[in-house]
């Protein structure tokens, strides 16, 4: 991963922050508590850069088990902290929460040295 992004290559991995759907509600609605306390706790993570309690989430962070009952929709966020590298910078660009079970949070990590090459509208989207 790391010539790909000295070479300005945008790497973007969709998954989903928290994703029980035996727990989906037809309906939006307040973010159950289990799915607030994950997202906080990956958000301080890696605002630490604390990959190693990261990769060992289902030991470390508050109801896993709940919050993914299978893997593949947190793994993408290592895909994008091994495109990253050691000592990144993070932005948050959205947090939300979908149908009171999906935590929907996206990361921006980009290396200090980088410069961007993209823009933002007034909703943090790029342009």
């Amino acid at each position: 991963m790391p010539p790909l992004r000295e070479a300005g290559v945008l790497i973007i991995c969709s998954g989903s922050l928290t994703h029980n759907l035996y727990e989906f509600r037809g309906q939006h609605g307040p973010a159950s508590d289990y799915v607030t306390r994950f997202a906080d706790w990956t958000a301080e993570a890696l605002r630490k850069g604390d990959l190693q309690t990261l990769l060992d989430y289902r030991q470390n962070a508050p109801e896993a088990e709940r919050a993914h009952p299978s893997d593949e929709h947190f793994l993408p966020l290592f895909v994008a902290l091994s495109a990253a590298g050691s000592g990144y910078e993070l932005e948050m660009l959205e947090g939300s929460v979908a149908y009171g079970v999906l935590a929907m949070d996206s990361y921006l990590f980009s290396s200090p040295s980088h410069t961007r090459r993209y823009r933002y509208d007034s909703r943090h989207r790029i342009l």
